[in-house]
């Protein structure tokens, strides 16, 4: 897959998704937690661009096992 095939979210894309404040994300992409591309914007702005890869990582569960088990009040019925 060609760098031009691969899908860039906005800021504010990644926090409607993750349903949170889009200065959250910004935080996590200043300390690192969240990978990103930075663009030229204007004047000192950098432009920020997450990967989709980068997205899906932080949607999909570390440990699957996890999301598999039944919660208390599933397990009883």
């Amino acid at each position: 897959m060609s760098i031009l095939d691969r899908k860039f979210y906005t800021v504010a894309e990644v926090a409607h998704v993750l349903r949170v404040d889009e200065s959250t994300v910004r935080r996590h992409l200043k300390d690192g937690t969240i990978p990103h591309i930075e663009l030229p914007g204007r004047g000192n702005r950098k432009v920020k661009r997450i990967p989709e890869q980068a997205l899906e990582i932080l949607l999909n569960p570390v440990c699957p096992q996890v999301t598999e088990q039944k919660l208390p009040e599933q397990a009883s019925a």
